[in-house]
């Protein structure tokens, strides 16, 4: 995964000045579209990990 490119699209819900560097994976609360139901940032990775097969 690269930074710039997991964070730099305006839809992932993350503040301008932090798009497309690490502090966006500081960022609480993000959501796509900031509709507040699909999160982004840690949140969505820890998503993705949960689903993994045993």
């Amino acid at each position: 995964m690269h930074v710039k490119e997991f964070s730099w699209d305006p839809a992932g819900g993350f503040p301008s000045e932090y798009r497309g560097k690490y502090k966006a994976f500081l960022c609480e609360d993000t959501t796509l579209n900031a509709e507040g139901k699909r999160p982004t940032g840690i949140p969505y990775l820890k998503e993705l990990g949960s689903h993994t097969s045993s």
